[in-house]
């Protein structure tokens, strides 16, 4: 009887997860709904969908699968699990035939986001995480959040947007005995040319001025 109802609940999810009627690829990869709280509509849409955008660009060789219809406890309970392991993630993904599940939890709000990207490989269940943690989230935050992303899914995306420029009087670009300390670190000119999202500290020491701090959010 046990068996009979997981074929049951395997028919319903098979029936119900994808939005649309399409069959499964077998090298499909499923993505599930970005889970978080307390983002406004307008950027959990925004971030959903560059999710789906980074993943159809970091695995070109899996066939992205249409959104499930389902949330993701509806998800457990028609595949019989009651958690979000990678076993149980996996089993959801078997019943769609797809080879890699991709899940992105948020935690906090938007003043203050902390990311997780898992990617469940659904033969052997097996999961890759990768934390970060952004700060003022918000619909122009879109390319940072993405690059986050790419990172978790494997691909080094290289450096993101832009860096910072410091300019003499003469506006030559160097600064002339002056030290730089980047995040505490102290660091070339050319350093800054190439900044990693996130919030970053930066201090200029030079004889006879007073010390420049700045203090801002690379995106």
């Amino acid at each position: 009887m046990a068996r009979c109802g997981w074929s049951v609940g395997a028919v319903v999810l098979a029936t119900l997860l994808a939005s649309s009627g399409a069959q499964a690829a077998p090298r499909g990869v499923l993505v599930l709904p970005l889970e978080h709280q307390n983002l406004p509509t307008g950027t959990a849409t925004a971030l959903n969908q560059a999710i789906r955008d980074e993943v159809k660009a970091s695995l070109p060789r899996y066939r992205l699968l249409p959104p499930p219809a389902l949330d993701l406890m509806e998800m457990q309970l028609a595949a019989g699990c009651v958690d979000a392991s990678p076993t149980c993630l996996a089993s959801i993904g078997r019943t769609l035939s797809a080879a890699r599940v991709v899940r992105v939890v948020t935690r906090g709000t938007a003043e203050r986001l902390q990311l997780k990207v898992m990617v469940v490989r659904t033969r052997n269940p097996k999961a890759s995480t990768y934390d970060a943690e952004l700060l003022g989230v918000d619909e122009e935050s879109v390319p940072e959040f993405r690059w986050h992303v790419a990172k978790g899914l494997g691909r080094n995306p290289g450096a993101l947007l832009g860096g910072m420029e410091l300019y003499t009087a003469s506006k030559v670009g160097a600064l002339a005995g002056a030290e730089l300390f980047l995040d505490d670190t102290k660091v070339e000119p050319a350093a800054l040319a190439g900044l990693t999202p996130g919030k970053h500290r930066l201090e200029v020491h030079q004889q006879g001025f007073e010390t420049f701090i700045w203090l801002g959010q690379v995106r």
